[in-house]
């Protein structure tokens, strides 16, 4: 379990120092395979909030069910994990799962701002 990047789940992002800092926390403290795409590549006034921790709830389903991490095959095969979180769009295989699962973990691998929040995932 990683819970070295737990901290603010609001932080300031308003300058490109805040910027810099909070990708170079990210990377320092995230794992690759489990970060959301909006800390890869941080821009001024990003909002980064729960919703980053609900990709990575994401990715633990997502291994969950099918033995490897979402962007796994990006490293496996010689490619950028990063470019693979920032398309965010990991293969599902539906056959022998339950539909509403599926559809929960594709609702979670969206743009940051479409992503389910931890009340919509309990609910």
């Amino acid at each position: 379990m990683d819970f070295g990047s737990t901290a603010n789940a609001r932080p300031s992002v308003e300058t490109y120092s805040d910027c810099v800092a909070l990708q170079e926390l990210a990377e320092s403290t995230c794992s690759a395979l489990y970060r959301a795409p909006e800390l890869y590549d941080v821009n001024s006034h990003t909002l980064v909030d729960e919703r980053s921790d609900i990709w990575s709830v994401g990715c633990i389903l997502y291994f969950m069910m099918y033995g490897i991490s979402p962007f796994e095959y990006a490293y496996k095969e010689g490619g950028s994990i990063k470019l693979a979180v920032l398309g965010g769009s990991p293969t599902y295989y539906e056959e022998g799962f339950d539909e509403e699962l599926v559809a929960l973990i594709k609702q979670i691998f969206v743009e940051s701002d479409k992503r389910l929040s931890s009340k919509d995932l309990l609910s």
